[in-house]
């Protein structure tokens, strides 16, 4: 009796052991993996550069981060938003539309006269929208719909958010619909098109979702696995993308180059903020 108190004194002795070894080793693991926030500053060169941009879903994670970022920057003269509620933001270089997706007509192309680049971050999730075809009406066709009122306005560069994985045949909502978007804005034939695919996003603003608040505990975890093939589904920083899509655009503008820039992943949109920097 005494040797089996023993043992299994022992052997629970051990396995705590094991228990707060793993708990530290996967805390050291998660603080050495976490991205820290990028700065609030942008690499000044192309400094010759002056744009004009129009930005949607600037509400948004991402556009939060673009707007704050173009309002600070010299190359951009003038930022027009486009939303349904006026942005808690003053600026004499920012020109703010007020205005529903759905009362968009012809006629509003007007709005983009003038503008070197289109930046389209706007997005919705099926639980917002309330079901997969209010979804898709939201996802693909506001976007879109902005994207054929900018080409028409002769807008020559449109920079589009959409997600890891986006694919117009894939048999999930989500993807699917991304990849729809994608293929559509391409083949509208504007001069310029860059398309960015980050994954999971780092740095959004608490919005009580149990599936986020995990996934942003745990992508630091996550992103020790996500090397080589698997890079493109590491977490990246809002801010990080901005910045990425500021970049091309300034990049792209000063070569005056044409067609299809994809930034296929998290690594692709990090590394040319890398390169810029």
């Amino acid at each position: 009796k005494f040797s089996s108190v023993v043992i299994a004194r022992v052997f629970v002795h051990q396995m705590w052991a094991r228990v707060v070894g793993g708990f530290v080793v996967v805390s050291l693991a998660m603080l050495w993996n976490r991205e820290d926030p990028p700065s609030k500053t942008l690499s000044k060169k192309n400094e010759s550069a002056q744009l004009r941009a129009f930005v949607i879903g600037g509400t948004g994670a991402i556009g939060k981060e673009l707007v704050s970022l173009l309002l600070g920057d010299p190359r951009f003269t003038t930022i027009t938003t486009l939303a349904r509620k006026e942005m808690d933001v003053t600026s004499p270089k920012l020109h703010q539309i007020v205005k529903g997706f759905d009362e968009l007509q012809d006629e509003d192309r007007k709005y983009f006269e003038g503008h070197d680049v289109l930046f389209s971050c706007f997005g919705t999730t099926r639980k917002n929208a309330g079901s997969a075809e209010e979804f898709k009406r939201i996802d693909h066709g506001y976007p879109y719909r902005v994207a054929q009122l900018a080409k028409d306005a002769d807008v020559a560069h449109i920079s589009l958010v959409t997600s890891a994985g986006a694919n117009k045949d894939s048999f999930l909502l989500y993807p699917h619909t991304k990849g729809q978007l994608e293929a559509d804005i391409i083949d509208l034939g504007v001069s310029r098109v860059s398309i960015f695919r980050p994954a999971f996003l780092e740095g959004r603003p608490e919005d009580g979702r149990l599936n986020e608040k995990l996934m942003y505990y745990l992508s630091p975890l996550l992103n020790i696995f996500f090397k080589g093939p698997l890079a493109a589904y590491e977490s990246i920083h809002v801010r990080t993308v901005a910045k990425a899509m500021i970049y091309d655009s300034i990049a792209r503008h000063e070569k005056n180059d044409t067609g299809l820039v994809l930034y296929d992943g998290t690594h692709q949109v990090k590394d040319i903020v890398k390169r810029m920097e």
